[in-house]
């Protein structure tokens, strides 16, 4: 593996946005210069003494501006690049140090375990994701911060079921087609989903590395919505006084069917190969899930 080089990309940097990209560089390499668990402590050394040294800040601007920062480097590293996993085990030091109570909006929290605000730097999707990129790079950088999220979120270290619920909605839960002179059909041909290589890239990671954490669960996620193939439809919504096929949020009746459009997916002539293979892997994680339940 090449040696991995992050770049800070803001052209106005804090202060200590180089020390944090020296310390999560030299733990990331193919043979790491230092040890997940010297990076977290060297990184909460860094959090105390950037509170020492601005003591009217509060400490959601660091950990919006930190959490921030990692995203962008999870950018910089290839979805399936063994980096990203040593990422997260800074994450996972990290939550392991000795607990801190902190004050985030009036709420106390733990720092780092609960690891506040984690999930508020992500990007809702590429569209609005450094709009001066070329479209390509722009969507390859936010499938390596969704690779990046969901091992977190397979590790257990965060809550980011809302995130997992969106890619997969947009990937594999059908699409709405428009019927010119009659009313819109709802469509499970993978063909119909737009720009379907690229969602299914992303709501795959979800699967492969956070199948686990999703499966076997019966659950309400609030905030959460649904693609054409989970919401019911107008008049039987209205009499049964519900507005999804299952739970709102993750069930087993769900699970099935983001199961079932991989497959279709996969299974799919009219879909280029990358894609089917893509698919064909999210399938194979799924059962592994299902096996390890």
């Amino acid at each position: 593996m090449e040696h991995i080089h992050l770049h800070i990309e803001d052209p106005n940097p804090d202060s200590f946005d180089e020390e944090i990209a020296r310390l999560i560089e030299s733990a990331i390499q193919a043979t790491p210069i230092t040890s997940a668990d010297d990076t977290a402590s060297a990184l909460d050394s860094l959090y105390t003494r950037y509170m020492t040294h601005w003591p009217e800040r509060e400490p959601e601007g660091f950990l919006l501006h930190f959490w921030e920062l990692l995203c962008i480097f999870a950018s910089q590293i290839p979805h399936d690049d063994p980096a990203q996993d040593k990422l997260v085990d800074v994450l996972k030091e990290l939550t392991r140090l000795p607990s801190r109570t902190i004050v985030i909006w009036g709420e106390e929290c733990q720092l780092w375990s609960d690891m506040p605000l984690f999930g508020a730097e992500f990007p809702a999707n590429w569209e609005v994701f450094k709009p001066e990129l070329p479209t390509d790079v722009r969507k390859q950088k936010v499938l390596n911060m969704h690779a990046y999220a969901a091992r977190a979120f397979g590790q257990r270290l965060t809550a980011l079921e809302h995130q997992a619920i969106w890619a997969l909605s947009e990937a594999v839960e059908g699409a709405t087609v428009p019927v010119r002179g009659g009313p819109d059909i709802v469509s499970q041909d993978p063909t119909t989903i737009e720009d379907l290589p690229y969602k299914t890239a992303v709501a795959a990671m979800w699967v492969i590395h956070a199948g686990h954490v999703l499966f076997g669960r019966d659950e309400v996620i609030e905030g959460t919505a649904g693609g054409p193939l989970w919401v019911l439809p107008k008049k039987e919504a209205i009499r049964l006084r519900v507005k999804y096929r299952g739970t709102q949020g993750l069930c087993e009746k769900r699970w099935k069917l983001w199961k079932d459009q991989f497959c279709a997916i996969r299974d799919c002539e009219e879909v280029e190969a990358d894609t089917r293979d893509v698919a064909r892997r999210a399938v194979l994680a799924m059962e592994r899930a299902e096996e390890e339940r």
